[in-house]
């Protein structure tokens, strides 16, 4: 999973040809704008998967589903701090697990609703986890599973999705009590798996990969550089014809390297990414830093110091318009062309309360499907060039 000491927001590249169907669609007037040549087909909406729910936190991990399952609050904590979405709002359909067939076609519908049609799934590997050629057995031999469940559903229902994968922590969870860097015959080693098994021509797969300059695009984190420099390919000089390798990263002082970003700050910066790609928080808390500190890891940085965190809470209840403030910056962008792609980070991160699959709850994050309501409802406006018209709630219902 991407520990949010080393997860960001991404922005991006990309000219690509995406089949998707509309979702909702506002009314036009003779007196608005003209349209400018956005269609659904070329210009993505992308969210980031994760796949790691619902399975146990110790062998033989299965993927049980259930309260206490990995993503689930397993660590069995209920933090003492005013953020506490994660113990208070769920899934609309329950406490799922990612690799239930009903689960995973509830939530490639709901993301058609929400005409999102570019899966990125959150992948840590194939369970080789320290990349000496042989399997452990781990959580990541199940998400691997999973994933490759995901892209046989949409392959098998001939659902209009691109996909792609970000590679997450591999060089934390290839390091226990010692997180290293990679080198190059391990990198390889990551991207001949994936090709083989995911990107490349012959896969059951290929066909499905987003792709930029003609090549599939395969993203990557990078990690705290505290504790893992440059982990992946940014300052390597490290390619692979066979993909578009773009590092996607938090620390604004290597953008030059990486992917340009956007740091826990609601709307986009004024001028899109260097690669096309602008990325929206529906909101976020830093809650899970807390939890990481209740499973030991005192190192991270307490979200109780101001002095401490770097992070800034964006609208975890969803009531200050943040989501949408992002979405008209995007619309009425002066370089709007320029765009080719917007990721949603994420879709169902509950811990990070930044998600937008439709959820149920008790407490006051829980919104229903409100957000893929708006995300419909913007995505429309984006893709077809139409002026920003305010997601008005009771007109949508």
């Amino acid at each position: 999973m991407v520990r949010l000491g080393f997860t960001t927001v991404a922005v991006v590249m990309l000219l690509m040809a995406v089949a998707c169907g509309d979702t909702a669609s506002p009314s036009s007037s003779p007196t608005q704008e003209p349209e400018v040549p956005y269609t659904p087909n070329n210009v993505p909406i992308a969210t980031l998967l994760y796949v790691d729910a619902g399975h146990v936190p110790s062998p033989p991990y299965n993927a049980t589903g259930g309260l206490g399952t990995w993503r689930w609050n397993f660590y069995g904590a209920t933090p003492p701090h005013p953020w506490t979405g994660f113990t208070t709002t769920w899934p609309q359909i329950g406490w799922y697990a990612s690799q239930d067939l009903e689960t995973i076609a509830w939530q490639l519908e709901q993301m058609q609703r929400a005409g999102i049609n570019t899966v990125i799934i959150s992948w840590s590997g194939w369970g080789d986890d320290d990349l000496d050629g042989s399997l452990e057995e781990s959580v990541h031999v199940q998400t691997n599973i999973t994933a490759r469940k995901i892209l046989d559903y949409i392959i098998d229902h001939d659902l209009p999705f691109k996909f792609s994968l970000l590679l997450e922590d591999f060089p934390y969870h290839t390091g226990y009590g010692g997180a290293r860097n990679l080198d190059d015959t391990q990198r390889q080693m990551v991207l001949d798996y994936v090709s083989d098994n995911y990107f490349g021509p012959a896969t059951k797969y290929g066909k499905k990969a987003l792709k930029l300059n003609e090549s599939p695009v395969l993203f990557s984190v990078s990690v705290d550089p505290d504790r893992v420099p440059n982990a992946w390919w940014g300052k390597h000089g490290f390619i692979d014809a066979r993909f578009e390798l773009i590092e996607v990263a938090e620390y604004s002082g290597i953008e030059d390297q990486l992917t340009s970003v956007y740091v826990y700050q609601p709307p986009p910066s004024a001028v899109p990414g260097k690669n096309g790609i602008v990325t929206i928080w529906p909101r976020f808390t830093d809650l899970i830093i807390y939890v990481s500190q209740v499973r030991g890891e005192n190192d991270w940085v307490d979200p109780f110091d101001p002095n401490k965190s770097p992070l800034s809470e964006i609208d975890p209840l969803g009531k200050e318009g943040v989501y949408d403030d992002a979405w008209r910056q995007i619309i009425k962008h002066p370089r709007r062309s320029e765009i080719k792609m917007v990721w949603i980070w994420y879709w169902n991160s509950y811990w990070e309360v930044s998600y937008i699959e439709p959820d149920a709850g008790i407490g006051a994050y829980a919104v229903g499907d409100l957000y893929v309501r708006k995300t419909a409802h913007y995505a429309n406006l984006f893709r077809k060039g139409l002026p920003f018209q305010h997601f008005d709630e009771p007109d949508e219902l």
